[in-house]
C-alpha cells in the first residue's frame, strides 16, 4: 500500500495541471507580453497569436547626444599614460558625439617651455583617435608658471595656441556645452571667479537653445569660500535650467549635493596620481553623458562613468587562437603524470614524479607546474587595465584544492616546440602528519602559455591530480583492508 500511495503521489506530481506548491518567485499562469504585441509591430493571426514569417519595422530609438568628459591627468607620470591611451581606445570604439575634459592634461608648473611644448605633444598623440572631436578645459598645470608669477601668462597663452579657447561654448546636437575658466587667479592665491567671465556666462545661458545645458571648469568653484557661489551664480544656473556643473582637479570622484536640480559632478582621474582604492573615489575612468534634447528638464540628463580600458575590439580572440587553447586544454595527452605518489597518511615523504608533456599546436608553449594554491587574478595583457576575477568565481574548495592535510611541494617547467614531446622529473615533497585517513590527491596547476596572432602572452589552465598509491586500510575493527582507488 505505501508503494502504491507513493507512485499515486509521484504521478499526481508529474501530470499537466496537477496543483503544485508555488512561491514568491513563481512566475503568473498567464504571463505579460513584450510591447511589441501591443504597439502593432507584430501582426497577430486570429487567435491573438503573432503570426510567423512577418517583416517588423522597428522604430527608430530618439536621437541621444553621448558626451564622454576626460578627468585629470596630471602627476600620473609615465605610468599614468596608458590609462589615458587606454580610455582614448574606448572612446575611438563608441565614438561619442564629443569628447571634453575637465583640464590637467600636463603636468605644467615649469619654467622650460620646451619642456612645456613636449607635454602638449605628448598629451595631443595619445588623444590622436578622437582628436576630430576633442573640446579641452583649461585647468591649473596646464596654464599657471612654475614661478608661480600670476603676470607670467606665457604658458596660458601657448594654452591657447595650442589647445584651445580659456572659456568657449560648444553647441552639439542640441545641447549647450560651456567651458569656464576656473584659474583667473593665475597662482595668485585666491581663488576668483570675475564678474566679467560671470557676465560672459549670463550671455551664454541667455542665448543657448533648448535643450540640456552642461557647465565644465577644471576646479570645482562652488567648493570655495571666495567665489560666493551659491549666491552669485547659482541663481543664474537655477534661473536658466542647468542641467549639471562638472569639475576635477581632486583626483577623487563624487557626486555633492544636487541645488535646484542642478547636479554638481566632480571626477576623478583618467592618468592622473592616485593611492587608495576605487571606493575611496580614487580610479581612473571616463564619463559619460547622455542628453536627450527632446526630453523635459529631469529627464533630459543622464550621467554615468566607466573604467577606463574596459571596451574590447570585434578582434580580441581570433579563432585561430581559440583553436589552440582548445587543443592545449582539451587532449589529455597534453599532461599525463606517468607516476604515483604516496598516500599522505603515511606522514612526510619525497617522491619522484614524471610528468610527459606535449605540444599539440603551431607555436612553442611554455609549461609550467605547480601546486594548486587556491584562487587568484588573472591579468588580461599589458595594456589591459582590468583584470578577471573567473578563477576565483569558479573556486570549489570541496573539489578544486588538492592539499588536504598535506603541504605538497612540487615543480617543473618545459618549453616545446610544436609537435615536441618531452617526460620531465620533478620532486614532490609532503609535509604531512601520519594520518589513518587517507587524503584527497593533490591537484596540480599546469599553465601552458603560448604567442597569440596578436602578441600577447596566452596563459592555459590546466588541471591534474597526482595519482596516489593507496595504503591498505581497515573501514571498520575486526574488517579487511582493502585497497582505496583514486
Amino acid at each position: 500500500m505505501i508503494q502504491v500511495a507513493t507512485l499515486l503521489l509521484l504521478l499526481s506530481i508529474a501530470t499537466p495541471g496537477a496543483p503544485a506548491q508555488t512561491s514568491q518567485d513563481t512566475p503568473p499562469s498567464r504571463p505579460g507580453r513584450l510591447p511589441a504585441f501591443e504597439d502593432g509591430r507584430f501582426a497577430l493571426d486570429e487567435n491573438d497569436r503573432a503570426m510567423d514569417g512577418q517583416t517588423v519595422t522597428a522604430p527608430l530609438p530618439d536621437r541621444l547626444v553621448r558626451i564622454a568628459v576626460l578627468p585629470d591627468r596630471t602627476t600620473g607620470r609615465a605610468w599614468g599614460m596608458p590609462y589615458l591611451e587606454a580610455a582614448v581606445r574606448d572612446l575611438a570604439r563608441q565614438r561619442p558625439d564629443a569628447v571634453f575634459t575637465v583640464g590637467d592634461m600636463v603636468q605644467g608648473y615649469t619654467r622650460d617651455m620646451e619642456r612645456y611644448e613636449r607635454e602638449i605633444d605628448e598629451y595631443q598623440h595619445a588623444i590622436r583617435p578622437i582628436a576630430d572631436r576633442f573640446y579641452p578645459t583649461a585647468g591649473n598645470h596646464d596654464v599657471i608658471s612654475g614661478n608661480r608669477d600670476p603676470n607670467d601668462t606665457r604658458f596660458a597663452e601657448r594654452y591657447r595656441a595650442r589647445f584651445g579657447p580659456l572659456h568657449y561654448t560648444v553647441r552639439v546636437g542640441g545641447a549647450t556645452m560651456i567651458i569656464l575658466f576656473s584659474d583667473e587667479g593665475m597662482s595668485s592665491g585666491r581663488m576668483m571667479f570675475s564678474d566679467e567671465q560671470l557676465g560672459w556666462l549670463e550671455e551664454r545661458l541667455q542665448e543657448a537653445d533648448p535643450g540640456p545645458i552642461v557647465l565644465l571648469m577644471h576646479r570645482p568653484l562652488w567648493r570655495y569660500a571666495s567665489i560666493d557661489w551659491w549666491d552669485r551664480v547659482q541663481p543664474l544656473l537655477a534661473e536658466h535650467e542647468v542641467d549639471a556643473v562638472i569639475a576635477g582637479h581632486f583626483h577623487s570622484l563624487q557626486k555633492d549635493e544636487t541645488r535646484d536640480d542642478v547636479e554638481y559632478h566632480i571626477l576623478g582621474t583618467c592618468g592622473g596620481m592616485i593611492d587608495q582604492h576605487p571606493l575611496t573615489g580614487q580610479l581612473q575612468h571616463v564619463t559619460m553623458l547622455q542628453l536627450d534634447p527632446d526630453q523635459p528638464r529631469g529627464e533630459r540628463f543622464q550621467l554615468h562613468h566607466q573604467i577606463a580600458g574596459t571596451t574590447l575590439p570585434d578582434d580580441f580572440i581570433l579563432a585561430a587562437d581559440q583553436n589552440r587553447v582548445l587543443k592545449l586544454k582539451s587532449s589529455p595527452q597534453v599532461v599525463r603524470v606517468l607516476d604515483g605518489i604516496p598516500d599522505t597518511a603515511r606522514g612526510s615523504w619525497e617522491a619522484q614524479v614524471r610528468f610527459e608533456l606535449s605540444n599539440p599546436i603551431d607555436r612553442p608553449v611554455d609549461f609550467s607546474i605547480a601546486p594548486s594554491s587556491g584562487p587568484g587574478e588573472w591579468v588580461i595583457d599589458e595594456e589591459s587595465t582590468w583584470r578577471s576575477l573567473t578563477d576565483r568565481d569558479t573556486f570549489n574548495p570541496d573539489t578544486m584544492h588538492g592539499q588536504g592535510r598535506s603541504m605538497i611541494q612540487v615543480g617543473g617547467s618545459a618549453r616545446l616546440d610544436p609537435g615536441e614531446r618531452t617526460v620531465i622529473e620533478s620532486t614532490v615533497t609532503s609535509f604531512a602528519r601520519p594520518s589513518a585517513r587517507p587524503g584527497r590527491p593533490p591537484q596540480l596547476d599546469v599553465t601552458a602559455s603560448f604567442e597569440d596572432d596578436q602578441g600577447r602572452r596566452v596563459p592555459v589552465l590546466i588541471r591534474r591530480r597526482l595519482h596516489v598509491d593507496r595504503e591498505p586500510c581497515v573501514l571498520r575493527p575486526g574488517g579487511p583492508p582493502i585497497s582505496l582507488p583514486i
